[in-house]
């Protein structure tokens, strides 16, 4: 592995380097540079797998080499180090396809092993096919590097003349037949163009066709039948330059089949985005009718975003599945005390989750999980001390100082009500409070500029590092890092 550290700060850079040869991984070269000028001048020479670059350096600034990186398409791990927990740093950095977005004062030593583990993995992969892992990732984001038409014409000599199409689907490339036979036509496969993740991109060239029809459809027919896997077959194309948008045309039509329950097709569709504010104001919804155990309005509430996502239908899958998942994991952990109990039922319904293949079964389940669920009751099960201070925590948990308020509000001794708000709830009364604060923060992360600093004050914790602390905790992962992650559509 090939490590560059592209910072002006001498301390960070020896303790990375310090750091990073303590790891068990397998170091070939390990260099650093003092701003974007130098960090150009060593990448010209060497082919880097995994380079960390500081924001504010001279010269040439961080942001500014991600530019250059991106234009020249280097295609290695970027991982940008920065003092700065603003947003605006972290959405301009996205831009250029970075990996991750990590600040200084957080970056230890486990996250540096998490990191240069992953870069392992991605090398593993992009030995295997050229146009894999972060370069596949533009495309299929409709950003594809300057260089890539040099790339698949160099992939793929010998298509030049060739009527074609781009395949998309969850296949083992190396059990393709080299042809297949169809009924009025037979197509040869050209190879793999890239994959993301478990899913592959491949090119299949038209052998012989019966030039009265189309036969769109009957490709993906016939490669559904031979693979047994779901798959979309883009439109016929002639040229090298259709290749790259036609692996994100393939994509969107694969995601498609998500919804329209069906397991091969060829029929156009557009992209659509993910409305995170629409989805995040009916996720608040939801959240707070499973926090006031209200299973009729729970169960409005999904059949709402269900309404809503079988007709914005968006195209990233994943983030619809993970919003089902939030919804559900936040009710395991809010009516189970026992951590035993809430690991094993996440486990079980992440293993459900993972064998749905469609849209309507998945709305189906979700349904279920609620409307079946016992333990979705009114909170009448609560004495009415806990109940008024639930209540209580809900009005003011922006302005609380300490637990002890609230046992005040409820004319109680905070010994005597700590236990049996425990007793109850099955978690302590802090322990309540602040997750229910760090519940409110992710939404503001999400829906809002304001530092970090800014929503841990927003909701009434004071210092920033506990916050940052007590949010990867619940979370797993840091605040500015979840910000990332959720606007990166953006």
């Amino acid at each position: 592995m090939k490590i560059l550290i592209v910072d002006d700060e001498m301390m960070i850079k020896e303790w990375l380097k310090h750091t990073i040869s303590s790891l068990p991984f397998e170091i070939d070269l390990l260099e650093t540079a003092s701003n974007g000028l130098e960090a150009l001048e060593r990448i010209k020479e060497t082919r880097f797998d995994l380079i960390f670059i500081d924001i504010t350096m001279p010269r040439m600034n961080g942001i500014e080499l991600l530019k250059k990186l991106n234009d020249q398409a280097v295609d290695s791990m970027l991982i940008v180090l920065s003092s700065h927990d603003e947003f605006q740093f972290a959405r301009e950095a996205i831009k250029y396809h970075i990996s991750e977005y990590v600040l200084k004062n957080e970056c230890s030593k486990e996250k540096l092993t998490e990191i240069l583990h992953s870069c392992h993995e991605k090398s593993q992969n992009n030995r295997k096919n050229s146009l894999t892992g972060e370069f596949m990732e533009r495309v299929l984001k409709g950003t594809p590097p300057q260089t890539g038409v040099d790339l698949v014409r160099t992939a793929f000599p010998g298509i030049s003349g060739k009527l074609f199409f781009i395949s998309a689907g969850k296949m083992d490339t190396d059990k393709i037949p080299d042809k297949l036979q169809g009924s009025g036509f037979s197509l040869e496969h050209e190879g793999l163009v890239g994959r993301v993740e478990d899913l592959a991109f491949s090119l299949f060239s038209i052998k012989s066709r019966d030039e009265s029809s189309s036969f769109n459809y009957n490709y993906s027919e016939l490669l559904y039948k031979s693979l047994g896997t779901r798959v979309f077959c883009g439109k016929l194309c002639r040229n090298y330059e259709e290749i790259l948008p036609e692996c994100r045309s393939s994509w969107t039509g694969y995601q498609n089949l998500f919804y329209i329950s069906e397991n091969h097709s060829s029929q156009l569709c557009s992209f659509r985005d993910f409305d995170t504010n629409t989805v995040d104001s009916l996720c608040e919804t939801a959240i707070s009718d499973i926090r006031s155990y209200n299973k009729e309005k729970t169960v409005s509430d999904i059949h709402e975003m269900n309404s809503y996502f079988s007709t914005a239908r968006p195209t990233d899958v994943e983030s619809l599945i993970n919003v089902y998942l939030s919804l559900v994991s936040t009710f395991i952990i809010f009516n189970n005390s026992k951590s035993r109990d809430i690991t094993r039922k996440l486990d079980a319904i992440r293993q459900s989750v993972t064998g749905i293949d469609c849209f309507d079964e998945l709305s189906a389940w979700i349904v279920s999980m609620f409307e079946s669920n016992i333990d979705l009751v009114d909170r009448s099960r609560y004495s009415e001390a806990v109940e008024k201070s639930i209540e209580f925590i809900e009005q003011n948990y922006q302005s609380i100082v300490n637990v002890s308020e609230i046992a005040d509000h409820v004319n109680l001794s905070p010994d005597y009500f700590s236990r049996l708000f425990r007793k109850e709830v099955g978690e302590t009364l802090n322990s309540y409070l602040i997750n229910f604060r760090l519940e409110k923060a992710s939404i503001i992360l999400i829906s809002s500029n304001l530092s970090i600093q800014e929503v841990a004050r927003k909701v009434g914790i004071e210092n920033g590092s506990y916050f940052s602390k007590c949010f990867k905790k619940k979370f797993n992962t840091q605040p500015i890092q979840f910000r990332v992650q959720t606007k990166q559509s953006e």
